[in-house]
């Protein structure tokens, strides 16, 4: 039910979009500016490694209306994009927005439709944090490790642990979690998301960031 909820909400922020406001608050990042979310744009690919480049292919779980790859592409050059969320009218602005991406209604828990080893880099922006537990995020997460290329890089942002801001999402994730789920599949990075510069609202949230083995577990 709390997924639900969720996904009306995002849906209520594209359908009241303003033509003319900034992309990114079709996709319920109405609280930063422009600059901020460049900035927050760039904090979070920063840490990928191996990094993002004008010759990758990129993949997005929960891409809304494809502002987070939009802006990627111009920090990175890289327009080999490929992306899945549940609302069809963000999906309809995504393919708008970049026209040689594929695009498809769905959700992260199956990501079938995508092949094994496909994308040199997986990632989702302030997503996980709305599933409704934690077996649906070790699936998110597999799903996401399953279709990355062996040594692609990953990111998962917007994380909030035990007391820390969960703010509109529903589980929180401890970091002892990821060491348990992936372990086997490759490095595993945290990054402190109050510290990045112009991100001070992110305070008690965290980024992930993991390298997928060449070989399997």
């Amino acid at each position: 039910e709390q997924s639900r909820l969720s996904w009306f909400w995002f849906k209520t922020n594209v359908r009241c979009y303003r033509k003319g406001a900034p992309l990114h608050h079709a996709s319920a990042w109405k609280y930063m500016s422009e600059e901020q979310w460049r900035q927050f744009v760039k904090n979070s690919i920063a840490f990928m490694d191996p990094p993002v480049t004008a010759r990758s292919s990129l993949f997005e779980v929960g891409v809304g209306v494809g502002a987070f790859a939009k802006t990627v592409a111009e920090l990175t050059g890289c327009s080999l994009f490929a992306g899945i969320d549940p609302v069809p009218e963000a999906i309809e602005m995504a393919k708008q927005v970049l026209p040689q991406g594929r695009f498809l209604v769905g959700n992260g828990l199956d990501l079938s439709a995508f092949e094994d080893n496909s994308f040199d880099h997986v990632l989702a922006a302030g997503v996980i944090m709305y599933l409704n537990n934690l077996d649906e995020a070790e699936r998110f997460v597999s799903e996401m490790i399953r279709i990355a290329k062996p040594g692609a890089s990953l990111m998962i942002n917007c994380i909030s642990e035990p007391g820390g801001h969960l703010g509109s999402g529903n589980i929180y994730i401890p970091k002892e979690w990821w060491k348990k789920v992936c372990s086997g599949y490759g490095t595993i990075l945290f990054q402190d998301m109050g510290k990045w510069p112009g991100c001070e609202k992110q305070q008690d949230r965290y980024a992930v960031y993991l390298r997928k083995n060449n070989g399997r577990p």
